[in-house]
């Protein structure tokens, strides 16, 4: 059987053609003249059988053709005559908006099986606070009849009273009842996946509550395996995102970190708000249906963990460490495996004490500034007179050796001071700070392009 959904239930071939599923071949035939000989469809006369709170009947030429098709052929004409109402008079008028209370088994085959039909269409319209319990009442009403060798004969007897050319076997029958009750269940997964995506947590178990309790074992857990493997699905691909844009993104230089200080952060904090709208919510889900499936569980739980852990990295990176120390806190609690948490542990140890360094800080989001050395000259002004005091001595000192070895000189002697000498005096000049706490270059430039490397002396060409 397809999916059971409002739409496919209005459309059924019996409602098209104003019959009753008790209807014959040749009554069926019939009614599809009459209505083939009118040329618009809207003036068609309506039957006693149309149930406009079912919602739009279309009787175009093509869906009376397409109804009539439907009920030649023994498996779609189970499935029709499966949904629809049977005898000689149509349900009450207030039917199905109204369902009344379950029949005993003492009653009537057809009357249980209008109730029950009657119990399903509720349960499609209505979306309400009544919606669950028309659902319930249509399962367990099916279930029952599924199970009864008196609607298995009833159903085998109007296939053998409806004079088909193609008769469905009691086999056929049999199975299409029996098939029943999961098709039900199956058309709860939707609504299932809308309560969990509006985040009802009662609703969500409300249904997976008449899901283990609808007597179908097997298609209810088809229908939750489903749903899990979807939402595992979108996990996955969620996770990776976030992991792909986080390592695309950080970068460092352990050397100056605070150049990347802003880029860190803002990838960060799209990672978190990306984990809290589109990860976390589909976490939550799988562990709401997942029940006693434990390691669908775990295995979700690792995959977020596995995120956060490089969140972390990102806080780490953007010196944010208190907020690095609770990424990886949630990243333990939802570690999978004993390695997965070892790991993250020592990662924590390792963080928490510079959290708790930055706790003490002033503002906790701004990292203090470095005390400033104390310069004995400020900034480059103070290296630029080191160096033209250098300059100065040089050239005084080679005036005064030049001096000293012309014999013709009319000055009184002075003292002979060799390179080494030089050397020493120049060396014992206290090198000032330029502010940044780096020394002056070795090295100074002189005029004619002498230049001095702190003991040789060359003369460019």
């Amino acid at each position: 059987m397809q999916q059971l959904t409002l739409a496919g239930l209005a459309a059924n071939a019996y409602r098209t053609l104003g019959n009753s599923a008790s209807m014959d071949k040749a009554a069926i035939q019939a009614t599809a003249r009459r209505m083939r000989v009118w040329p618009d469809a809207r003036r068609i006369p309506p039957t006693p059988w149309d149930l406009p709170a079912l919602g739009e009947l279309l009787r175009s030429r093509q869906q009376i053709e397409q109804a009539t098709a439907l009920l030649s052929e023994p498996q779609t004409r189970l499935q029709e005559r499966l949904l629809w109402y049977h005898g000689s008079q149509p349900p009450a008028a207030e039917l199905p908006l109204q369902v009344g209370p379950d029949l005993d088994s003492t009653a009537p085959v057809d009357e249980q099986h209008n109730g029950a039909v009657a119990a399903l269409h509720a349960a499609a319209m209505n979306h309400g606070s009544d919606d669950l319990t028309h659902w319930q009442q249509a399962l367990r009403r099916f279930n029952r009849l599924s199970s009864s060798p008196e609607y298995l004969a009833w159903l085998v007897q109007a296939e053998q009273m409806g004079n088909f050319d193609k008769r469905a076997s009691a086999a056929e029958i049999e199975e299409a009842a029996w098939s029943l009750p999961g098709i039900i269940v199956a058309a709860l997964a939707p609504r299932l996946k809308s309560a969990l995506d509006q985040q009802d947590e009662a609703r969500s178990a409300e249904i997976l509550s008449l899901l283990n309790a609808s007597g179908s074992s097997t298609e209810a857990a088809g229908v939750v395996e489903d749903l899990l493997g979807s939402l595992e699905d979108t996990l996955d691909t969620h996770c990776r995102r976030m992991e792909a844009d986080l390592r695309e993104r950080l970068a460092t230089n352990h050397d100056s970190p605070h150049t990347f200080y802003v880029r860190n952060r803002e990838a960060s904090e799209d990672a978190e708000a990306f984990y809290k709208a589109s990860i976390a919510p589909v976490l939550e889900k799988i562990r709401a249906i997942a029940a006693n499936r434990l390691g669908v569980i775990a295995r979700a739980q690792g995959q977020c963990s596995q995120a956060l852990t490089l969140l972390a990295l990102g806080w780490e990176w953007t010196a944010r460490f208190m907020q690095a120390e609770k990424a990886l806190q949630a990243a333990l609690e939802l570690a999978d495996g004993l390695a997965a948490r070892s790991k993250i542990q020592r990662e924590l140890d390792r963080m928490r004490p510079l959290a708790e360094q930055q706790r003490q800080w002033k503002n906790p989001l701004v990292p203090p500034k470095p005390k400033a050395r104390p310069a004995q000259a400020s900034g480059a002004g103070g290296s630029r007179a080191w160096v033209f005091v250098a300059i100065a001595l040089v050239s005084g000192v080679a005036r005064l050796i030049t001096q000293s070895t012309t014999p013709t000189s009319p000055t009184p002697s002075v003292p002979l001071y060799d390179s080494q000498s030089i050397n020493s005096i120049i060396k014992s000049i206290p090198v000032p700070s330029n502010g940044s706490g780096e020394r002056p270059p070795d090295f100074v430039t002189l005029p004619h392009g002498e230049t001095t490397l702190m003991g040789e002396t060359n003369r460019e060409p």
